[in-house]
Parts: C-alpha cells; sequence; structure tokens
C-alpha cells in the first residue's frame, strides 16, 4: 500500500493531462473539420452564382469564356445579352444592352496567362 500512496497522484495527473490533450486534439480535428466543409461550400457556392477563380478562368476556351462573360452581364443587370462571335461581326463578341437602355458591345480576349500584352507607344 505504500507504494500506491506515493504513485496515485501522478497517476490521476497523467489521466488528467490525457484527458486535457485528448480533448483538445478532438477540438482541434473538429474545427478543421468543419472549417473545411465550410470551404467547400464557399467554393461550390461561388461556383454555383458564377464566380471563378482566375486559374478556373485561364483554363476555360474561346466559346467558354465568352459564355462566361455574357453570364456575368446578365448578372449584373444587362438585358437582350447574347454571344454574337461569328466572322464578319466587326470583333464583338458578346451585345446587349445596359440597365440604363444604352447598347454594349464587347469582343472578349483572353491571352494565356504566360503570354506578354504589348503597350502601345505614343
Amino acid at each position: 500500500m505504500l507504494f500506491w500512496s506515493a504513485v496515485w497522484p501522478y497517476f490521476i495527473g497523467g489521466l488528467l493531462f490525457g484527458a486535457i490533450a485528448g480533448g483538445g486534439w478532438w477540438l482541434w480535428k473538429t474545427d478543421r473539420s468543419i472549417r473545411g466543409g465550410d470551404r467547400r461550400w464557399r467554393h461550390e457556392n461561388a461556383v454555383e452564382a458564377g464566380r471563378r477563380t482566375l486559374a478556373e478562368v485561364d483554363a476555360m476556351e474561346g466559346p467558354e469564356f465568352e459564355n462566361f462573360v455574357a453570364d456575368l452581364c446578365r448578372r449584373d443587370g444587362c438585358t437582350e445579352v447574347r454571344q454574337v462571335g461569328r466572322s464578319h461581326d466587326d470583333g464583338a463578341d458578346v451585345r446587349g444592352r445596359l440597365p440604363d437602355g444604352r447598347t454594349m458591345v464587347i469582343q472578349c480576349k483572353r491571352y494565356s496567362p504566360k503570354r506578354k500584352i504589348q503597350q502601345r507607344g505614343p
């Protein structure tokens, strides 16, 4: 009995430390899981709302990019929005009406992220 009376405070302290450490680890893992789920939900919500990351926009092909621009115009209140990117269209890819009634014409340019756009000199 003498042995147990000398050891029990350390044994109880170890159990208490283990319980606190385990509870802290569980809280940390739960927080990471919730944050990860929230991050996924926010990304899916952004994609549904029409927002894309720059990397996603960079990966789009020409017609898909024009459709994306047309969707942005519709989202922002433009009406009569249509894709017109064909030959002999004077460079117009998207046409429509602004919320105040003015006509808009957009020429879409999508360059590779690695390509430099040259500036025109005066």
